[in-house]
């Protein structure tokens, strides 16, 4: 075996586990057995962690930490410690991923499983495999076809599926996780049973998902479902971001392809790979470079002329004269370059440590886009149809705008590193994942639902501003009619006041001459009785003055 693997493969599997608003990340790490299955691998304070195996790994991960910007460096190892993301590490090393295909297994080394769980509700697990047995470009698109397959891209009734592996198995010593394509095809025949059972259209494979849950044997019980109906208090349900495959980084240590790739056409004035797609009668390098960028088995673009175009935008051939290039499509990173391993500074670890994790961001960016973009559709359509829009929308929407401005200050940088090469890599794996034009579409979308926020707010503002303008309104008739209440009051107490004086001034006058004319026993009397009226007067008016007042009183009441 040779000191150096001749490819080395990354499988990239984003998945959604914020399935629901009310989940938080701590539900979805109760299935991990942190601590146990999986270990935590965080950066805190921007100190290199001390759980490193060996010098190597070390050495890769200062590499890393000094190419990205501070910024990048938070989303990959968490070095802010304001856990934007936490990094995972699975407890096995040096395991197998073993793909079985019509009776032919391929064995490749397991050198470490990663998890990365994001706060914004996405994560990515990654596997980071070496071949060292199959030495040529066939074997490795074969490795990269089906290795990949997480779900069936359609169903067949029979046989073995010609995009799936019959068989992919993830082992250790003591354990192993298998997922068996080859047996539910034979038991998906006319078994609608098993189908509805067993196939549904969100799947993972099981590999995956017990890696994540352990089988639910040292959590609680705790199982992983991409089957939503399947869901339960005991089943998580997580949400695959892309369709049925994983994203593909891979560099193959070839001298011959190597050579042959940096041969310069003087007479085209291109590179040989470019040139030969218009060869006709011997389809050449730019078939098979074709079919490793995108991780075909057999090349399903027939076209020379397309394929020239795909290639031109694809390869990134910056060092193509020393027998190097990289590759960047919707699927891959993809980095061919020669055997001589003395490019394992140069070549080899740049792209294992850098590149891949530019394509882990990228492949993360990609899942947020898609996972705010979700959001945003669910928020719309919960107020669909609807004459207007409720408070509780409005905050519904005012929560999104929160999210993606956070998704814009974290996660969605542009820029990563200030390293030449790495910036132009970056912006072809955006590009090809259609990153700017989905983050377009997206900021679309949330301002839609922000201008229909803003109006239902000016609407809820006008219509209490009317509801302020008709209770003042009332308020001031109320006010006019109680000042008219009062001015009646005190016009008809004032007349009582005069008609009292009168009937006291009539008395006080007709009683002198009233005495002047009678007797003295009858004034005695005539004295009597004016006294007992004037009383009488008297206690009439405080009666009334005071029913009065009471009335009054009760009225500003």
């Amino acid at each position: 075996m040779s000191a150096l693997p001749y490819s080395y493969h990354t499988f990239i599997f984003p998945f959604i586990w914020k399935t629901s608003k009310e989940i938080v990340r701590d539900d979805f790490e109760k299935i991990l057995s942190v601590g146990r299955r999986w270990l935590d691998i965080s950066w805190k304070s921007e100190k290199v962690r001390d759980e490193v195996e060996n010098q190597q790994e070390w050495f890769q991960e200062y590499a890393a930490f000094q190419y990205f910007t501070k910024s990048a460096n938070n989303i990959i190892f968490n070095t802010k410690g304001d856990d934007v993301v936490r990094c995972f590490e699975y407890y096995k090393h040096k395991g197998e991923y073993v793909i079985s295909k019509e009776g032919h297994d391929y064995r490749l080394v397991t050198n470490n499983i990663r998890l990365n769980v994001y706060d914004i509700g996405i994560a990515v697990l990654i596997f980071e495999l070496e071949n060292h047995e199959y030495k040529n470009l066939d074997d490795v698109n074969i490795i990269n076809e089906f290795g990949r397959r997480i779900n069936f891209p359609f169903l067949m009734s029979s046989g073995s599926h010609i995009l799936c592996a019959d068989k992919i198995t993830v082992s250790f010593d003591d354990l192993s996780f298998t997922e068996d394509y080859f047996s539910t095809i034979q038991n998906t025949g006319n078994n609608t049973d098993y189908i509805k059972e067993h196939i549904a259209m969100n799947y993972v494979m099981r590999p995956i998902q017990e890696l994540l849950d352990g089988k639910g044997e040292d959590n609680g019980g705790y199982k992983v479902t991409a089957n939503e109906e399947h869901s339960n208090t005991n089943n998580f349900y997580i949400k695959p971001c892309v369709d049925d495959r994983m994203f593909v980084c891979c560099l193959v240590r070839d001298d011959d392809y190597s050579d042959k790739i940096k041969k310069f056409n003087k007479n085209k004035g291109e590179y040989n790979y470019l040139s030969e797609c218009y060869d006709r009668e011997e389809k050449g390098l730019d078939i098979d470079l074709y079919k490793l960028l995108y991780v075909e088995k057999d090349a399903s673009c027939q076209s020379a002329t397309m394929r020239h175009e795909l290639l031109k935008r694809s390869v990134y051939d910056r060092w193509i004269d020393w027998g190097t290039i990289h590759g960047v499509t919707h699927h891959s990173l993809i980095c061919l370059t020669s055997a001589y391993e003395g490019i394992i500074n140069s070549v080899i670890n740049p792209f294992l440590t850098q590149y891949v994790q530019i394509a882990v961001l990228t492949v993360v960016q990609r899942a947020v886009i898609l996972l705010l973009s979700d959001e945003a559709a669910e928020v719309a359509n919960g107020f669909a149809g609807e004459d207007e829009i409720t408070q509780e929308e409005i905050k519904s929407i005012e929560r999104l705008q929160a999210r993606y401005v956070t998704a814009q200050n974290q996660l969605l940088l542009s820029e990563v590193t200030a390293q030449e090469q790495g910036v132009e890599i970056y912006e072809m794996l955006q590009e090809q994942l259609y990153i700017k034009k989905n983050m377009d579409d997206l900021h679309s979308e949330i301002g839609n639902l922000r201008d229909v926020a803003d109006i239902a707010n000016s609407r809820l503002e006008r219509a209490n501003d009317e509801q302020r303008l008709i209770n003042d309104r009332k308020l001031m008739e109320m006010q006019n009619k109680q000042k008219e209440i009062q001015e009646q009051l005190e016009k008809e107490e004032e007349k009582r006041i005069n008609s009292f004086s009168i009937w006291i001034s009539i008395l006080f006058i007709i009683e002198p001459f009233a005495l002047m004319i009678t007797s003295k026993e009858d004034r005695n009397q005539g004295i009597l009785w004016f006294f007992l009226t004037l009383i009488a007067l008297v206690v009439l008016y405080k009666l009334n003055i005071g029913g009065k007042n009471g009335k009054k009183n009760r009225n500003k009441k």
